[in-house]
């Protein structure tokens, strides 16, 4: 397995541990949690008609309404998002493996600089 691929795995893996291991970790529900429960119970049309004035993606809530047939609770309401989230963290880790891979060459980020 290569440098690039271990990279990409340990801070893909990382990332998502930390996620995972804080999910649910408050016991208190905060607003949104709250109001994504409230939304999630209504039926589909009503639910994306209230989402059609609200500030967040409507993807997010079409997400949650698969795990909130099961619960409402502000865990498993969280793990859907969180679960959709994993493409763009796996995105977002071979960036920055990228990136260091290229800052620690020679030449770093900008070859062309100082050749004059």
């Amino acid at each position: 397995m290569s440098g690039y691929a271990r990279g990409l795995i340990a801070i893909t893996g990382l990332a998502l541990a930390g996620r995972l291991f804080l999910l649910g970790s408050v016991p208190v529900i905060s607003g949104d949690e709250a109001f994504t429960g409230v939304i999630e119970r209504l039926p589909l049309g009503g639910m994306l008609d209230v989402v059609r004035h609200d500030n967040h993606p409507p993807l997010g809530y079409l997400l949650t309404r698969l795990v909130a047939v099961f619960s409402t609770s502000p865990a498993a309401l969280e793990s859907m998002l969180d679960a959709a989230l994993v493409p763009a963290l796996v995105l977002l880790a071979a960036a920055a493996v990228r990136l260091f891979d290229l800052v620690s060459q020679p030449g770093g980020l900008y070859p062309d600089e100082g050749a004059e």
